[in-house]
């Protein structure tokens, strides 16, 4: 299980793409960068003093560092320099705004992000992956998300919004809304601290598929925490309780039953087949239903 959990750390990348002056001290990842920001057309590279802009067109990319931002359009505002009424003062250098649109690819190996249209506010400190195809990728990890990929860098936060899934091989996590927390350690490097779901989620493996209401990982501990309606299938086999924790170190899982509730409902039948409640409750027990293997028919004698 702890595969899937680390592919949120994936998001990260997103926020190499801001100037080094425009995070909070002590909080840039380590993908971060000094350098100066390098912006490639293919067509041209338009600067209006009236709007403080600099638009890239055509296959642009921006890049700083190992970072690269590569989409059809790719804009850079700006606040000084030139102002609107003709005034020359210089070439604008403090960008406030960046926005690529288009088939937007981030990349800083061995990550990669897609989607159609990227935009990072210095102001709010927000980074903001929106579109169609939302996917943040390495040669074996992805995430994706219908609406938003959101990175917070002043609360060290990131989210994925709309069906979020992270997916590695066969194991996958998935939830309407994932938010994964960060900290800086004592050399300033981000660490991943822990990962919420605060709508139901799923994960599912080769082997079994737990579900639950909301759901916490606490990295340092390695432990994932499931509450709510939590249920563990696999195979003709099931466990239920109001709460679940899975010791990722020691492989040990726990179920737990911590409300009382109406009492529990007889199993539905299906080919002869005991099923897990569709709305499981609980009676303050927790419950495990275990089925023998099935021994298969020994063959005619001739």
């Amino acid at each position: 299980m702890k595969h899937f959990f680390a592919v949120i750390t994936l998001l990260t990348v997103f926020t190499a793409a801001m100037p080094a002056d425009g995070r909070a001290q002590g909080t840039a990842p380590p993908t971060a960068s000094d350098a100066p920001v390098e912006i490639f057309a293919d067509k041209t590279l338009e600067w209006d003093r009236t709007k403080k802009t600099y638009t890239a067109h055509g296959n642009a990319i921006a890049r700083q560092g190992t970072m690269q931002v590569r989409s059809d359009t790719l804009s850079a505002h700006y606040s000084g320099g030139d102002g609107a009424g003709g005034t020359r003062s210089g070439i604008g250098s403090n960008i406030e705004r960046l926005v690529a649109s288009g088939r937007v690819e981030i990349s800083s190996p061995p990550y990669t992000g897609h989607g159609e249209r990227a935009v990072y506010d210095l102001a709010t400190g927000i980074a903001t992956l929106t579109g169609g195809n939302l996917k943040i990728e390495t040669p074996s990890e992805s995430l994706t998300a219908r609406d938003k990929i959101e990175f917070n860098t002043n609360q060290n936060r990131l989210t994925a919004i709309g069906k979020a899934t992270a997916q590695r091989g066969t194991d996958s996590l998935s939830a309407d809304n994932l938010s994964a927390f960060f900290a800086p350690d004592a050399t300033g490097k981000i660490d991943l601290q822990r990962i919420v779901a605060d709508t139901p989620l799923t994960v599912k493996t080769a082997r079994e598929t737990v579900t639950g209401d909301s759901g916490v990982y606490d990295v340092a501990a390695g432990k994932a925490t499931l509450r709510g309606r939590v249920r563990l299938l696999q195979g003709d086999n099931w466990l239920e309780g109001t709460r679940a924790e899975v010791d990722l170190k020691t492989g040990i899982s726990k179920l737990f039953a911590d409300t009382p509730a109406a009492p529990v409902r007889p199993a539905l039948i299906v080919d002869g087949v005991a099923q897990p409640p569709a709305n499981p409750v609980g009676d303050g027990r927790v419950r495990g239903v275990f089925y023998p293997k099935k021994k298969e028919p020994e063959a005619a004698q001739p």
